[in-house]
């Protein structure tokens, strides 16, 4: 929510950081990361009980109140052991949300994976106003963590936001390889014999070499980021296959694991990019 020209009022977070809400375009947004294990059971029933109503102040709003809640309400959300939580359900039943996710016997869209069986941990809820503005759910693969995500598209009469293009910076980490150093040679060469077209050295590299650096720089990180995307799709399907295929779920939970670090290795090139961008 931290995008220009989205306006937040009333945030509220819980000091131990696993909770935080707020109120946009008279919705309530809360999102929470509640305690995990079947032994902090009765925590977790004073998470709910205590913080959270903080966070749910606002009756006279929609709500949206999503997160990994760590514990279910319904034997749909679990195919072993399951942590119910009385405590959750009185706060859904209270405020009237339903449940966005659609559990059928034919698809239960689980969120995490054990070599021990298969979770529904996070789940979004929303008011009854809001159950008629949904266009799509579904549960997404995400690399940098051992759950899927659950992502809600829902109608919003507010206007598109159009950002405009981004400062450019060079992306100087592509000098590591030997092979991009050998082809800038072979054009700094090339466009060393247009020195003659200009009377003075500085409006050559000004006019000339500048632009020419930027083109080359470039394109490399096109052809780059359209490789590592092919690849990162790639490796997307193979996941989203292994989910699909009625196999135990040890094996779907070895398979996540081995899909998701190699995605995590094609990032690391894009976070070294990030981090230059970034660098003050």
């Amino acid at each position: 929510m931290a995008r220009d020209g989205l306006i937040l009022t009333d945030v509220r977070c819980l000091p131990s950081g696993r909770g935080i809400a707020a109120m946009y375009n008279g919705t309530r947004l809360i999102n929470l990361y509640v305690l995990s294990g079947a032994e902090r059971k009765q925590e977790r029933e004073w998470f709910y009980n205590v913080k959270v109503p903080y966070l749910l102040s606002a009756m006279e709003s929609d709500i949206i109140f999503a997160g990994d809640f760590n514990c279910v309400l319904s034997h749909t959300d679990a195919t072993g052991h399951r942590n119910n939580s009385r405590a959750l359900e009185n706060l859904v039943t209270g405020f009237v949300l339903s449940d966005v996710a659609e559990m059928t016997s034919a698809r239960r869209m689980f969120t995490h994976y054990t070599p021990t069986g298969a979770l529904r941990l996070e789940r979004i809820y929303i008011s009854p106003t809001l159950r008629w503005k949904k266009l799509w759910v579904d549960t997404l693969v995400a690399a940098f963590t051992d759950h899927l995500a659950i992502v809600l598209r829902i109608e919003s009469s507010d206007p598109i936001l159009i950002c405009g293009r981004g400062l450019w910076r060079m992306n100087t980490t592509i000098l590591d390889e030997v092979g991009f150093r050998q082809l800038l040679q072979v054009k700094w060469d090339y466009w060393r014999t247009h020195k003659k077209y200009y009377p003075t050295i500085v409006m050559w590299w000004e006019r000339h070499v500048k632009r020419m650096l930027r083109q080359t720089f470039t394109w490399e990180g096109t052809m780059r980021r359209r490789d590592r995307r092919t690849m990162e799709n790639f490796y997307y399907e193979l996941i989203n296959n292994a989910l699909q295929t009625p196999s135990d779920h040890a094996t779907k939970a070895t398979k996540l694991k081995q899909m998701k670090a190699k995605i995590t290795r094609l990032h690391h090139e894009e976070q070294k990019r990030l981090f230059l961008n970034n660098a003050e």
